[in-house]
This record gives structure tokens, sequence and C-alpha cells, in this order.
């Protein structure tokens, strides 16, 4: 087996520096998906279909040159990640979704959010669709007390200066279907103090892929920041073992 790549895929919203203080500690090389589309315009956004956002991601992983993957989706794009998964068939030797949001068959990510989260989050998408950035500094409440609940100041003043990127449509209201899902390794990893997620929400998601492997991670929602080294370390020996 061909040492394995990493395809770090972020968060609604997020990008590569998500992964800034993790990935100096993974073993193995990887590649980020920075944003959803390839031409993140307001037309774009409005438009274009999650097939559209794989097509980018593909655009990545196969100019990365390797052969064998190891997905890691956190929170939103937990969707984008099985769709991955199932592009690159048995190029993908393990998909890790982190504090996910993975959609029961037929439904789409908002359908499978908590009512409070459900609004905040369509809310928050009909109104970046049309714009360019946000800061987050404009969100700080869902920050502070969501995001970033277990994280210290330095961390939680860091992500405040960073910019969120406006998602596409196709990312909250297209229904997903998992019935040709690839028989590829698949683990949840559960962030146990998530604020935004609750544990009993992000089960119900693993097993909307009949995912058995769950890795309990003592961690809110942004633990490759709060807890890069146990973040790192659960991912190395999903990698390793790929390796093998």
């Amino acid at each position: 087996m061909q040492k394995p790549c990493f395809v770090l895929l972020p968060g609604a919203g997020m990008s590569d520096w998500l992964w800034s203080r993790m990935t100096p500690l993974l073993k193995f090389p990887f590649i980020t998906v920075d944003r959803r589309l390839k031409y993140n315009t307001a037309s774009n956004r409005m438009n274009l279909s999650l097939n559209d956002c794989v097509d980018y991601a593909m655009e990545k992983v196969t100019a990365s040159g390797f052969g064998s993957f190891v997905i890691v989706g956190h929170s939103g794009s937990g969707l984008l990640a099985g769709l991955l998964a199932s592009r690159l068939g048995d190029k993908a030797c393990h998909t890790a979704y982190f504090a996910a949001n993975i959609p029961a068959e037929g439904k789409t990510t908002l359908d499978s959010l908590p009512e409070p989260v459900r609004k905040a989050n369509r809310d928050s998408v009909e109104k970046m669709v049309l714009a360019n950035t946000i800061p987050y500094k404009l969100m700080e409440p869902l920050v502070r007390n969501f995001l970033c609940n277990d994280c210290d100041e330095g961390t939680i003043k860091f992500v405040l200066e960073q910019n969120f990127q406006p998602e596409p449509l196709c990312a909250v209201n297209e229904k997903m279907s998992w019935k040709n899902y690839p028989q590829v390794a698949q683990s949840y990893i559960l962030a146990i103090l998530d604020k935004t997620l609750s544990v009993d929400k992000q089960l119900e998601m693993a097993g909307n892929t009949g995912i058995k492997d769950v890795i309990r991670l003592e961690a809110g929602h942004m633990a490759m920041l709060s807890r890069p080294k146990e973040t790192a370390d659960i991912l190395n020996s999903m990698a390793g073992r790929c390796a093998k």
C-alpha cells in the first residue's frame, strides 16, 4: 500500500487557516481544499451544484499526484467528504467525518440541524450568497459561545481575525443520496464538548451512512485549533492503517 495523502475539507465558511496548528503534526502528506467552488462568485454560489464542488476538490486531488487518500470532512463539509469518497472509489482508503453534518437519505444539510441552528444557518447563508467575505468579527457571539467554546482567548482572537467565505446554496439545500456510497472505511470523530452539534446529534449523523467506528474526542467544534495534537494523533492513526 502506498503512502496515503490527507484531503482536508474545512467546515462551512472556513479555509486553510482552520488546519494551521494541526498540519505540522501530521506524519503523512496533505492537501487542503480552500473553498467550495473554483470560482466563488455570487452567480456560481446561486446556481452551481454539489457536483461542481466535488469537481474543484477533485482538481486538487488529481494535481497532488497521490493515489491513496484519507478524506477529512469537518462540520458542513461532511456531505462533500462523502461525495468525494464516492468519486474517488478505491483511491479513498478512509473517510473521517469530524463533528460533521451528514444529512440523512433524501434530506438536506439544513434539514438535519436542530431548529435554532437551522434558522441561524438559513439566515446566514441567504445573506452571504451575494457577499464576497464576511468578517468573523460580525459573528463574535457565535464564535465565542459555539464554534470556539473550548478555546483559549488567543485562539478565539485568531478565529475572529479570519474572514468567513460565502457558501453556495447547494451546500445547504441540495438533497443527499447515499445509495451508491462506496464500501470505504469510515470513522466519525465525535467532539464531546461541541456546542454546535450535540453528542446525540453527532451520533445521529454518524448513523446516516452506517458509521460504526466512533472516536470520542474531549474537545469542541474546532478541535484542530484547540486540541491540535490529539486531533493529529487520531488522523495519523487512520492514515497509518491505510499505509500497512
